[in-house]
């Protein structure tokens, strides 16, 4: 008897373990994570790509920190927010990661090579579809005071 005493404190000591590893594992799920793009892979982008994904960044720690002050109702709608702009971040970082190297390739050009006038156009066009990809009405500028509004909010 006292065998099965032991197997069953054990058995349900591993139960308890698992129970404790499944609400963890959802609670884990539940909480926005941190933008892929780290601060200092954004301090390394050229101007203006620097300034454009760093605002976004920034209206990103905004939702987060309004995620933390929300009334529960709100919050998974927050966090929600905060994953897309995360996505968003780390899918427009590539593209500024190219704006910069072309605009590295520009310093090296004199204005009189032929490649400068063309690369100086893709700079333009680069920085131009990554400010209307983060901005569909072609505004930057963000309000800390107020959150983005939804696409039918405008």
């Amino acid at each position: 008897m006292g065998i099965a005493v032991e197997v069953g404190l054990i058995f349900v000591l591993l139960l308890g373990l698992g129970v404790w590893g499944i609400a963890t594992g959802v609670r884990v799920s539940r909480t926005h994570r941190a933008a892929g793009v780290s601060p200092q892979q954004l301090a390394a982008l050229a101007q203006p790509y620097r300034g454009v994904l760093g605002e976004a960044a920034d209206i990103q720690k905004d939702v987060n920190q309004r995620v933390r002050e929300a009334p529960a109702p709100l919050r998974k709608d927050l966090v929600d927010l905060s994953q897309r702009i995360s996505r968003l971040i780390e899918r427009a970082y590539p593209r500024a990661r190219h704006g910069t190297t072309l605009a590295g390739y520009l310093l090296e050009l004199e204005s009189d090579d032929p490649q400068f006038q063309q690369t100086s156009e893709a700079a333009t066009r680069v920085e131009t579809e990554l400010e209307h990809f983060l901005a569909r009405d072609g505004s930057t500028r963000h309000d800390p005071g107020r959150l983005p509004a939804r696409a039918g909010e405008r």
